[in-house]
């Protein structure tokens, strides 16, 4: 019986070094992931016909051209609505939402709302209003009061928020 000599292995196992590369691979992307460098999209629920949110409003006037985002420190307490007034700025103007719970009571608060009475005098930010320039609609479950724009965003507002499900 003869003694075989094992040889040394040269390198590294193929299954080793892919394991290696996946891990290498799945711990950058956690760190990406982790510090917001990357973000997943965030899944929005459908649109419900009826119940309105702001983020839909939003994707809404984008949608039909204009430049729309949420203005977070412009809020209005109840005032002429039973629901408080959430800001959004729409080419440039400030448009506050007041969103009910369904489309009867949207509709009932706007049929019976003084419209001239719907913002205060000035916005939070010392935007002024001037109450010949308020434009009021509702749409679904959705008031919008538009204070102020050009006449390209008052229809843009007006068909997006009369054109809501």
């Amino acid at each position: 019986m003869s003694e075989r000599e094992i040889a040394p292995r040269k390198g590294w196992p193929l299954s080793s070094l892919l394991l290696f590369g996946l891990s290498a691979v799945l711990a950058v992307l956690a760190l990406l992931l982790w510090t917001g460098t990357i973000r997943l999209p965030a899944k929005t629920p459908p649109v419900t016909p009826g119940a309105i949110r702001s983020v839909d409003v939003i994707a809404a006037l984008k949608a039909n051209g204009a430049k729309a985002e949420e203005a977070p420190r412009m809020f209005v307490p109840r005032r002429e609505f039973d629901q408080p007034g959430q800001g959004i700025m729409v080419n440039g103007a400030p448009m506050l939402l007041f969103i009910f719970p369904d489309t009867v009571a949207a509709s009932e608060a706007f049929d019976g709302a003084d419209l001239g009475n719907v913002l205060p005098s000035s916005l939070p930010g010392d935007l002024p209003v001037n109450p010949a320039e308020v434009m009021v609609v509702q749409g679904s479950n959705v008031v919008a009061a538009l204070a102020g724009g050009d006449e390209k965003t008052r229809d843009i507002v007006k068909r997006t928020i009369e054109g809501l499900p």
